[in-house]
C-alpha cells in the first residue's frame, strides 16, 4: 500500500511540473528509483505510521510536524544525525513541493545545528617528539647520510607538515 501511495504522489507531483509520461517513467522505474524506493520504504512507513496516530497529513505536513518527528526520532531511538538525513530524504520525498520545507527557517536552522552537534571535537594532546628529534640528532649531518637513511627523516618530516 505505501509503495503505489509514494510512487502515485511522485508520478502526481512530476507531471504537475511538466513532466512528460516517457520522463515519469524513466524517473520512477530506473535502477536508482527502485533502489531509492526501498531504502525509503522502511522511514517512510514509519512517518506514515507517526503521522496517523497524531493526525497529520503525511503527504502535507508543516515543517514544524516534520521536525517534531525526527526530533523525536533523536530523542527516543537515539538516532545519529546521519540517520536523520536519511530520514528526512526520504520522507521529503513523499511531498509535492520539498523546497519550501528548505525555504522555511525553522526548517534550515533545525540541520544547521544537528550537523554542528555531529562534529566531533577533538582536545588539544600534547605530543611529545623530543625522542624522534634525538634519534635524528644521533644519526648526524643529513649530508653524512646515505639515501637509504636519510630517506626516514624525510618521510617523517613531510608527515608532519602534513599533520600540521
Amino acid at each position: 500500500r505505501l509503495d503505489t501511495c509514494s510512487l502515485a504522489h511522485q508520478r502526481q507531483r512530476l507531471t504537475e511540473e511538466g513532466a512528460s509520461a516517457a520522463t515519469v517513467k524513466v524517473m520512477t522505474e530506473s535502477t536508482l528509483a527502485k533502489t531509492r524506493k526501498r531504502q525509503y520504504k522502511g522511514p517512510q512507513a514509519l512517518w506514515i505510521r507517526h503521522c496517523s496516530t497524531n493526525s497529520v497529513d503525511p503527504f502535507n505536513p508543516t515543517a514544524v510536524q516534520l521536525l517534531n518527528f525526527l526530533a523525536d526520532g533523536i530523542e527516543t531511538k537515539q538516532w545519529s544525525s546521519g540517520t536523520v538525513n536519511n530520514y528526512r530524504s526520504a520522507i521529503l520525498n513523499l511531498f509535492p513541493d520539498r523546497l519550501s520545507y528548505w525555504n522555511n527557517p525553522t526548517f534550515r536552522d533545525f540541520f544547521r545545528h544537528l550537523s554542528s552537534n555531529a562534529i566531533k571535537r577533538f582536545t588539544n594532546t600534547p605530543v611529545d617528539i623530543a625522542p624522534v628529534l634525538d634519534h635524528f640528532r644521533t644519526m648526524g649531518p643529513n649530508s653524512d647520510l646515505k639515501p637509504a637513511q636519510l630517506l626516514p627523516k624525510l618521510c617523517w618530516l613531510l608527515s608532519v607538515c602534513g599533520f600540521m
